[in-house]
C-alpha cells in the first residue's frame, strides 16, 4: 500500500473527532491509554525487525542494530548516526579527488568502526565524551578531542575530514 501522506492526519482528525463526542455524550473513550499502547506495540516491532517507515529507515542511520555500510563517492552521504547499535563504515573507497569531502558521525550509546584508507589524505577529528575512542597513533581517548591526520594529508590540498562525536559509546578509526 502506498503511502500518500494523508494517512496521518486522518488519524489525528479521527481521534479529535472521537474526543469530541465523548465531550458531547459524556461516554469516555480510553483514548491516551489506546495511543500509549499502540505506540510501544510499534516501538516492538521495530526493535524486532530493525526497521522502521517513519524514523529510522534510513540506510546511514543506525537505531538498535548491527549493520556494516560501504560507500564510495557515488554513495557518500553527508552524516551518519549509531544510537544503540553497532555499525561499520568502510570509508577505504571514498577519494577526495574532486574536492574535500565532509563527513559527520554521530555515535550515542552504541559503537563504530571507521575504516579509512591511510594511503589517502584523510583528518579524522573525534570528540569524545564519557566513551573510547582509539585511533590508528594509537590514541585512546575518553574525554576531550583528538585529531588523527594520515601521513598523506595536507591541509592545502584536497582531503576527507571526518568529524566524528561520540558520547557513551565507543569508536575505533582503522
Amino acid at each position: 500500500m502506498k503511502n500518500t501522506g494523508k494517512t496521518v492526519p486522518l488519524i489525528i482528525g479521527a481521534f479529535i473527532v472521537l474526543m469530541g463526542i465523548s465531550i458531547i455524550t459524556g461516554i469516555s473513550f480510553p483514548i491516551f491509554r489506546i495511543l500509549f499502547g499502540l505506540f510501544f506495540i510499534y516501538l516492538g516491532f521495530v526493535v524486532i525487525t530493525k526497521k522502521s517507515r517513519f524514523c529510522c529507515g534510513r540506510r546511514n542511520q543506525k537505531f538498535f542494530s548491527d549493520d556494516k555500510v560501504s560507500t564510495t563517492n557515488d554513495t557518500l552521504d553527508k552524516e551518519y548516526s549509531v544510537v544503540f547499535g553497532k555499525a561499520t563504515y568502510d570509508f577505504t573507497g571514498v577519494t577526495a579527488d574532486s574536492g574535500n569531502k565532509i563527513i559527520k558521525i554521530n555515535i550515542a550509546f552504541g559503537a563504530a568502526v571507521i575504516k579509512i584508507n591511510k594511503d589517502n589524505p584523510v583528518k579524522v577529528t573525534v570528540n569524545s565524551a564519557f566513551s573510547g575512542a582509539k585511533t590508528p597513533d594509537g590514541t585512546s581517548i575518553s574525554f576531550g578531542s583528538h585529531d588523527y591526520t594520515t601521513a598523506s594529508f595536507s591541509q592545502a590540498k584536497n582531503h576527507l575530514l571526518i568529524d566524528v562525536d561520540v558520547a557513551f559509546g565507543s569508536v575505533e578509526i582503522i
